[in-house]
């Protein structure tokens, strides 16, 4: 979407390769909100027989159950996300991955991991560039709630709220920092 919808007239400023992690994240988590508020959920959902709507209650409780039971969620997140970032802090230290992946569950608790589990095997976020900077999820999801505010606020399918966030935060590309665009979409 950063590229669609940017105006920024050099092409360095104007995608998602030079941006802050939390920045290109955004976008894709902003527009998640979408999915999980009830209009635009029952505007989204038909049997796929019958073309019947989404019942109110069944949407209710898939929203209830969104908003629930994430300690387990929340919890694998931040174990990775302090793995990323003490594997790349440590670097050189003498442990292996495996070590550290350990000693960070233990830091995090809640999660059971069997002695036979080799889970920073397959954490991609590790080779795909990220560079310790996992965490940025989540606080691109903190900024998206912060912005989508603003859309519960004026109404989900608002124009001129969409209009004001294409300009504001979209339009400029990274030719200012992402605060500063929100601050602007919000008017602080």
């Amino acid at each position: 979407m950063h590229h669609v919808l940017t105006r920024a007239e050099y092409r360095e400023i104007s995608g998602i390769s030079e941006l802050s992690r939390d920045t290109a994240e955004f976008a894709g988590v902003l527009f998640e909100q979408w999915c999980f508020a009830k209009p635009c959920l029952m505007r989204i959902s038909k049997h796929h027989q019958t073309g019947a709507p989404l019942p109110d209650t069944l949407a209710d409780q898939l929203l209830v159950y969104l908003h629930t039971q994430t300690s387990w969620d929340s919890a694998s997140f931040l174990r990775d996300a302090l793995f990323d970032m003490e594997l790349h802090r440590s670097h050189g230290d003498g442990r292996t991955a495996q070590h550290v992946f350990d000693q960070v569950s233990a830091q995090v608790g809640h999660l059971p991991v069997s002695a036979t589990e080799r889970w920073p095997n397959g954490l991609d976020y590790m080779v795909t560039g990220y560079g310790a900077g996992l965490y940025a999820y989540a606080w691109s999801r903190e900024l998206a709630k912060t912005v989508f505010q603003r859309f519960k606020r004026d109404g989900l399918f608002n124009r001129e709220t969409g209009q004001a966030l294409r300009e504001t935060i979209f339009g400029p590309g990274d030719s200012r920092p992402l605060s500063e665009s929100i601050a602007a979409f919000l008017g602080t």
